[in-house]
């Protein structure tokens, strides 16, 4: 049946007829109509209105479709931009759908079954223009399915979860529009041994996430770093630790914020996140969503960096998710991790942490003359970083100017002092020519010292190790640059 233009209006007699369906045209809505005398409307009404002061605050029918007669609202919310989970094929499989979720908890009247209203709601559903996709009924829908079903969209989860096994009846249904599809999902179970119905209706349109600057999140945390350690979390948490963990050096920028705006899920912030990231050139490298990124996921995360923890501490578990991305350009690398929650009051937080990749830059400390002094009287020796050379080359660059004029000053300090002046290099190349580039190299360190700074010959001593003497690994360039070096031992 071609979808219909206007409202469907159920005529819902009280009696076990079955339902006869009526159009109206006034707005393009699915509802429920009650047929009896004018008596006894009016009691209904009065009945209804009660039961509407009892729905939840905050709540309201969707626009789509009302709900069925003397029900009321335990549970509701809605969001911009969300996702939900439908089981086409059972618990145990499903599809994903985005969009603006509404989400709707009813508590059913007494005395009316669960498949009263499940074929009130497929009929409507039906002559609305919307296309049935999977159902089930009771043992049908497979083991523990409610549970299943509730715990996949564990943050939805307040408002009937009390539930009597093997009752469910279970639909999702898709309605094509210009401007997007909707998907309904409803799912129909007695909640206790009184047969008491609950109604659980999910309504999915159509819809794209906002821009970081709509979403106006409040920052409450915020760090940056010019050079520092951090661990991403770039695999899921299994048998009590995350999977993977990258451990990464650089400039470090993190940040948290909240949202006030109760529209703002945790899914559309992460995807407004992504959304930006991706303008910027970053590609997906891992993704996780909801219980499905593991137990303990929130805690393992912020547990990796504890240092950048403040704001948002407050996390309801299985509500997480959570992007890494990656950027690789001639000018940066780069890394981000985004993690977004709810907190137990509903809010939204989310928490990025960027560390782009770059050389520690060193030096920052000037070395002197009377704390090479008081290093060489401690230890006997003293490595000097402040000396540089040109590429393959015993040449020493002017810059180095400054460290070579403060090992004359400890000079001039100590008279009675002579050195040894030690080449070191990394171990890049051949050993043999590690070898001999440090010889040379400490022999121009010592005629600089004699020829431009007037230090005597005999008190110098040039020597070179090559890579046979490292102090730090040769397995990254920060290891290297420590293993290259001169250092002056006291005779």
């Amino acid at each position: 049946m071609a979808p219909v233009a206007g409202r469907l209006v159920f005529d819902y007699a009280c009696t076990e007829e079955p339902v006869e369906l009526q159009r109206e045209t006034i707005m393009p809505k699915l509802s429920f109509r009650l047929r009896t005398p004018l008596w006894s409307l009016i009691i209904i009404i009065c009945c209804l209105n009660q039961a509407a002061a009892a729905d939840v605050a905050g709540s309201s029918d969707h626009p789509m479709l009302s709900r069925f007669p003397e029900t009321i609202i335990v549970a509701y919310d809605q969001t911009h931009y969300d996702t939900t989970w439908l089981p086409p094929h059972g618990a145990n499989n499903g599809k994903w759908m985005r969009g603006r979720l509404t989400w709707i908890v009813y508590h059913g009247p007494q005395g009316r079954s669960t498949l009263e209203i499940y074929k009130n709601y497929e009929r409507a559903l039906k002559e609305g223009g919307f296309k049935i996709g999977w159902t089930c009924k009771k043992e049908q829908c497979g083991k523990n399915f409610i549970r299943l079903t509730i715990d996949t969209n564990s943050r939805m989860m307040s408002g009937g979860e009390r539930w009597m096994p093997g009752t469910a009846r279970y639909l999702n249904a898709e309605l094509d529009r210009e401007n997007g599809p909707v998907w309904v999902s409803l799912m129909v179970y007695e909640r206790n041994q009184q047969a008491e119905t609950t109604i659980r209706l999910e309504i999915v349109e159509s819809n794209s996430p906002r821009t970081l600057a709509e979403l106006n999140g409040q920052t409450v945390g915020t760090k940056s770093v010019n050079y520092d350690e951090a661990r991403i979390a770039v695999g899921k948490s299994a048998n009590n630790q995350l999977a993977a963990v990258l451990d990464l050096e650089g400039k470090i920028e993190w940040r948290a914020h909240r949202y006030e705006d109760s529209s703002v899920s945790a899914f559309e912030a992460l995807a407004s996140f992504e959304q930006y990231f991706e303008s910027q050139g970053y590609t997906r490298q891992f993704a996780c969503v909801l219980q499905f990124c593991g137990k303990s996921f929130i805690r393992k995360v912020l547990d990796l960096n504890g240092n950048l923890i403040q704001g948002g501490e407050r996390w309801s578990e299985d509500s997480e998710f959570y992007y890494i991305g990656k950027l690789v350009s001639p000018q940066k690398l780069a890394h981000t991790s985004v993690l977004t929650y709810q907190q137990p009051d509903g809010q939204t937080i989310s928490r990025v942490l960027t560390v782009e990749s770059q050389e520690i830059e060193f030096n920052l400390i000037a070395v002197t003359g009377e704390s090479l002094v008081k290093e060489i009287e401690k230890s006997g020796k003293v490595a000097v970083y402040g000396i540089y050379f040109d590429t393959d080359s015993a040449d020493i660059r002017p810059e180095s100017a400054e460290a070579i004029g403060e090992i004359t000053r400890m000079l001039e300090l100590k008279p009675e002092l002579a050195l040894y002046v030690d080449g070191h290099t990394d171990d890049e190349g051949t050993g043999e020519y590690n070898q001999d580039l440090s010889s040379r190299r400490a022999a121009s360190v010592v005629r600089w010292l004699v020829d431009q700074n007037g230090i005597s010959a005999g008190r110098l001593e040039a020597r070179g190790f090559g890579e046979s003497a490292p102090v730090a690994s040769n397995d990254s360039e920060e290891g290297r640059s420590w293993n290259r070096r001169v250092e002056l031992v006291s005779k």
